[in-house]
């Protein structure tokens, strides 16, 4: 179990990191692995992981694209990563990780929103569109994975 945060604040308002990592941090004795923070303006995503698929530290999250446009956090596990991954590498995706991150984020920059169609798991992510200036949330068909998320003011949160 990985554990995931991001924080948007519709009004451009900074993002409070030390509010961002206390929250990340609440499970800490449950995901002791690595934990770090992403914060571009009003945009913060955050992560606590639980390393299993890939366990170098270029798996890590949240995962910052290599053009620096998208930024993931990622709690789950997606099956078909494997499978997904040479869909991937045949349109000519060079992929640094053996993580299935890494995967779901380049599905990301390849399919758009389009990508849930191609996959098999269990998963909650929230992905930072740098180029759209939009955050994208999902989470499994079955929500084996929950997301909670929250709208108040001028602010959206979402976890898991």
């Amino acid at each position: 179990m990985c554990r995931n945060v991001a924080l948007l604040n519709i009004n451009q308002e900074k993002i409070d990191e030390d509010k961002l990592t206390k929250s990340r941090d609440r499970l800490i004795h449950r995901v002791p692995d690595f934990g770090a923070n992403d914060i571009l303006e009003n945009i913060g995503l955050a992560h606590r992981r639980l390393s299993i698929i890939d366990l170098s530290n270029v798996a890590n999250k949240p995962m910052i694209s290599n053009d620096k446009n998208y930024i993931l956090t990622f709690n789950g596990e997606i099956y078909n990563y494997v499978e997904v991954r040479s869909v991937l590498e045949s349109k000519g995706y060079s992929l640094s990780t053996k993580s299935d991150t890494e995967v779901l984020q380049n599905l990301y920059i390849e399919y758009g929103e389009a990508m849930l169609q191609l996959l098999d798991g269990m998963f909650a992510f929230a992905i930072w569109d740098n180029l759209e200036k939009k955050l994208f949330v999902a989470r499994d068909r079955v929500g084996i994975k929950p997301l909670f998320y929250s709208i108040n003011n001028s602010r959206f949160v979402c976890a898991s």
